[in-house]
């Protein structure tokens, strides 16, 4: 889907196929990169017990198609969970790639630990890269970014929370430590000298600072998700903006952003 983020995005939401019907006499509609993220919760590995939204979720992965011939873009990436190309899923990833493999697309897929591009969280997911018909396949970038131990003149030590944090300056947007509501729970201390678990909209590591003394703002769960400080959040559901997205420093690895 599209979904309005903030005033100068995109200004509705549209399912994939009200985007595919979209009227486009003139050929006009032509997209350079496409990104997609389709729903991936009933392929997670924590997936264990049936969703409310399962089959629609489900059914959604196969938009993919309609919106690759609607946007006729150069390349394509596609995040997903890596849990997909479990055995159980095998015909879900088949149909997947059959989606590029329909429209003449090149494809391959790599599953990539973000860590290793520089997040200060941990996050493994499947990357799928396709490329239209003439046009040349990319190729998944190399790390950057590796346990302290090994890193070496090519690869840096691990980014930590504890320098994402200090990153932050105190007049960034969507970034107010004084709100009562981030001082009205005991928070766990935990090392932010590592890098940390997953960070997910409904409780990731607990949302409080490494030394447990209040909770996170959203600035700094979202520094934790790589986004740029100067990004400015909008909406009332800001949580799941940053935590659904897709990790912006793999952007920057493939196209310069």
């Amino acid at each position: 889907m599209a979904k309005e983020l903030s005033p100068r995005k995109v200004p509705s939401l549209l399912s994939v196929n009200e985007f595919a019907d979209l009227p486009d006499p003139s050929q006009d509609l032509w997209v350079d990169i496409l990104h997609l993220s389709p729903p991936c919760q009933v392929f997670s590995p924590a997936h264990t017990v049936p969703g409310q939204h399962d089959e629609m979720n489900y059914a959604s992965l196969f938009g993919v198609g309609s919106a690759i011939k609607k946007s006729r873009p150069r390349i394509v990436t596609l995040e997903q969970t890596f849990g997909i190309l479990h055995p159980k899923n095998k015909n879900a990833f088949y149909g997947l790639i059959g989606c590029f493999a329909d429209l003449g697309f090149d494809v391959s897929w790599q599953v990539v630990k973000f860590q290793g591009y520089g997040s200060p969280s941990r996050r493994t997911r499947l990357i799928i890269l396709a490329a239209c018909p003439g046009e040349t396949l990319p190729h998944m970038p190399q790390y950057t970014y590796t346990e302290p131990p090994l890193s070496t003149t090519s690869k840096k030590p691990y980014r930590t929370p504890n320098k994402a944090l200090s990153s932050i300056p105190a007049n960034a947007p969507n970034h107010d430590p004084q709100n009562p509501q981030l001082h009205r729970s005991n928070y766990v201390p935990w090392d932010g000298s590592v890098i940390c678990g997953c960070i997910l909209t409904g409780g990731g590591i607990g949302l409080g600072l490494p030394n447990g003394s209040r909770g996170m703002t959203n600035r700094e769960l979202a520094a934790l998700q790589t986004f740029p400080l100067k990004h400015v959040f909008h909406g009332q559901e800001v949580r799941r903006q940053w935590g659904m997205r897709f990790r912006l420093l793999l952007g920057r690895f493939f196209w310069g952003v």
